[in-house]
């Protein structure tokens, strides 16, 4: 049961913050960190861990806004019918699409 965590890029902190308290807790997780030597497609390596995770944990910020990806991934956690939890980092309205 390895959970996704779902996040904008500013708020990278935050996510290192609960991949620990996961790690800790010996509860598998997948945090995607940039590395601009990675070979591979950035969106093949996001939907194959996403196929890996049978749950998701997305920061939701005032910086998720900015955000194409967090969408993106809670997209296609939805399709695949994974559980989904929100991390709200600060006091803002949850976007549309989180909001069912």
């Amino acid at each position: 049961m390895p959970v996704f965590i779902s996040y904008q890029r500013a708020d990278e902190a935050r996510a290192l913050v609960i991949k620990t308290k996961l790690d800790a807790n010996r509860v598998p997780s997948y945090l995607d960190v940039l590395d601009p030597s990675q070979v591979e497609s950035v969106t093949q390596k996001i939907l194959k861990a996403l196929h890996d995770c049978s749950h998701m944990i997305a920061i939701i910020s005032v910086n998720t806004a900015k955000s194409w990806w967090v969408p993106f991934e809670i997209g296609v956690a939805t399709e695949r019918d994974a559980r989904i939890s929100t991390f709200r980092r600060d006091t803002v309205d949850l976007p549309d699409y989180l909001r069912k």
